[in-house]
């Protein structure tokens, strides 16, 4: 696939255009006129798409092609989670496979993150790992995923700024993915190795395991620490430092920071640059063995423009403990110019099999992006594209009376007009899922009452149910008149505890007020499931409290009616239990009356 590959450096552009076979046909790199990146972060995004835009016309880059590019590092956190699944066929199918990643990565969440990517790290089957569970005999499928999530801010602004300058994102890596691709050589990924992005303002610290990114880190220090090391030991300004950084072998004559012109050894100033050097690969060294859990790596590969800083593979190895050829500056998949190390990410970009993971929605004529692990729906986008559906519904407010308890109570009813969303011109939902490409639209509707009236359950989840108005019949109503009296349903936690029941198809037990009202907060308890069977009928999974006796559990039963006030026979199948024993300590209870059992 032609595509255009680009990396946004702190300091720099770098972009290659690829054709359908793979190959570089175009490739320019060039210094931001201004500072438009601090910490991974475009801090200046109408200015950031400007130079860019002028940077790709002068290099003449064809800007209608499909954009892939990368996320810096400091951008990015790693967390290990774990899922499991219960295999009800003989044998492991791709379908589990599948639902039970797309579970993971659907729930998936970290505030102020989007979902990048992940890799399985293990796959476990009735407690043995194996290397691929498909098709294997087992019960219990469980897999732990090494996800990788970028800043939301940063992702956000990048492929804003790119929008901004006439451009279409479709692939979003991180800077590590692609330097890696670039650096690392494939017999060397399945060790455990330290890819050091040693750039302008920070150094970007990826630790791989058997080929998966494992760990990332970032330190604030990089080639910008020996320009400015350079710039205070002789004076000069920091764009004289740089030269002097970038060739140090020449002698020369340069301007101090007051305009008196200086002889510079060249041997002085490659001592200043080592003394730095020796600083840098400290503080880096200490960050690997933090992120590699107190281990030297096997091997460390440099890329970045700081790479080529004199000795610092030396120094890296020395503080690291490990052979000097193991730190590497890293010789990229190229021939030429493109072999130096302040390519690597847009290298690898271009190696890397583009992956369509940016989703682009237009919202009511707004533009509204997303990756596609956030899985997108109607709601989010209307969020993201900041529409403002509120003057659209032309909401009216007025009160009704509900009787909560012995009490009559006056609450909000709204009425507004019913908004319709549509996806590509045909009706959908609120949660309807959004693909690359969708447009979102929204008709009126008829008027209709809404009523805000709901009780939180926390739980394993955090649920929001909303309660409904019954009348002196009990039944339902959904367009309440204002001159008569409604009651809630439920309004007791008996009721609420039944209908949670019903919907999670077990019994639940909730901690709270015996009085729903509205906006109130009901915990479940703390609990175990005990497996109990009743004169041999179907069994039940009770939730116990650990501090709850069988007399509690019992009281429990004969209140929801599923035994009866008797003389009772309780066993856990080898002994008769008593009323006061801990219900927690026991995995099933079996339940018979005197006459059945005599």
């Amino acid at each position: 696939m032609k595509r255009l590959c680009l990396d946004m450096g702190t300091h720099k552009f770098a972009a290659m255009e690829v054709d359908d076979t793979g190959n570089i046909v175009k490739y320019a790199m060039q210094k931001h006129k201004f500072s438009l990146l601090k910490n991974g972060q475009i801090e200046n995004v109408p200015m950031a798409a400007k130079e860019l835009r002028e940077f790709l016309a002068e290099n003449d880059f064809d800007m209608t092609l499909p954009v892939v590019t990368a996320v810096a590092g400091k951008s990015m956190i790693v967390k290990t989670v774990e899922g499991r699944r219960r295999i009800t066929s003989d044998f492991v199918q791709q379908e589990d496979v599948d639902d039970l990643l797309a579970e993971i990565t659907e729930k998936a969440s970290l505030e102020g993150y989007l979902l990048s990517d992940f890799d399985v790290a293990k796959w476990t089957l009735d407690d043995m790992i194996v290397e691929n569970p498909i098709g294997r005999h087992g019960h219990s499928l469980e897999v732990t995923l090494v996800m990788q999530f970028f800043r939301k801010d940063t992702v956000l602004s990048l492929i804003k700024t790119l929008q901004e300058a006439g451009l279409k994102v479709t692939s979003i890596f991180s800077e590590a993915v692609a330097s890696k691709e670039a650096a690392v050589r494939k017999e060397l990924r399945y060790f455990n190795i330290a890819l050091v992005d040693a750039g302008a303002g920070t150094s970007d610290i990826t630790i791989f395991k058997e080929g998966k990114v494992c760990n990332f880190a970032s330190i604030p220090m990089a080639g910008q620490y020996i320009t400015e090391h350079l710039a205070q030991r002789f004076m000069v300004p920091l764009e004289t430092a740089e030269k002097m950084k970038i060739k140090p072998g020449l002698k020369r004559s340069v301007e101090n920071i007051v305009g008196k012109r200086i002889q510079v050894d060249q041997n002085l100033i490659l001592t200043c640059i080592q003394d730095a050097a020796s600083v840098l690969a400290s503080a880096l060294a200490a960050k690997i063995l933090e992120a590699n859990n107190g281990k030297a790596p096997s091997a460390v590969a440099l890329v970045g423009g700081a790479a080529l800083t004199p000795k610092l593979d030396e120094f890296l190895a020395q503080a690291l403990e490990i052979p000097n050829e193991m730190v590497h500056v890293a010789k990229l998949s190229a021939k030429g110019e493109l072999s130096k190390p302040a390519w690597a990410v847009a290298l690898g970009l271009a190696m890397l099999e583009p992956r369509h993971n940016v989703i682009h929605a237009v919202v009511e004529d707004k533009l509204a992006f997303f990756l596609t692990n956030e899985h997108p729906t109607v709601n989010s986008a209307l969020l993201r594209a900041g529409t403002d559906v509120n003057r659209m519904q032309q909401r009216d407010v007025s009160t009704i009376s509900i009787k909560v308890g012995s009490e009559l109570q006056e609450f909000a009813v709204y009425e507004e007009n019913e908004i319709e969303p549509y996806v590509n011109g045909t009706p959908a939902s609120w949660g309807t899922f959004l693909t690359d490409g969708d447009v979102v639209r929204f008709q009126l509707g008829g008027r209709k009452l809404k009523l805000d009236l709901y009780v939180i359950v926390e739980g394993e989840i955090r649920q929001k149910l909303p309660l409904s108005l019954v009348d002196e019949e009990g039944h339902i109503v959904t367009a309440p008149e204002k001159e008569k009296v409604y009651r809630l349903f439920p309004s007791t936690k008996e009721e609420l505890e039944d209908l949670l029941s019903r919907k999670e198809h077990r019994l639940v037990r909730l901690r709270g007020p015996s009085l729903v009202q509205p906006g109130s907060l009901y915990k479940k308890i703390d609990y175990t499931f005990v497996t109990v069977t009743i004169n041999g009928g179907p069994s039940l999974q009770v939730p116990v409290d650990e501090k709850e006796t069988v007399a509690d559990l019992l009281a429990f039963l004969l209140d929801k009616g599923l035994i009866q006030s008797k003389a009772l026979f309780i066993t856990d199948g080898h002994r008769e239990i008593g009323y006061s024993e801990p219900i927690a300590q026991f995995l099933q209870i079996i339940i018979v009356y005197d006459k059945i059992r005599g």
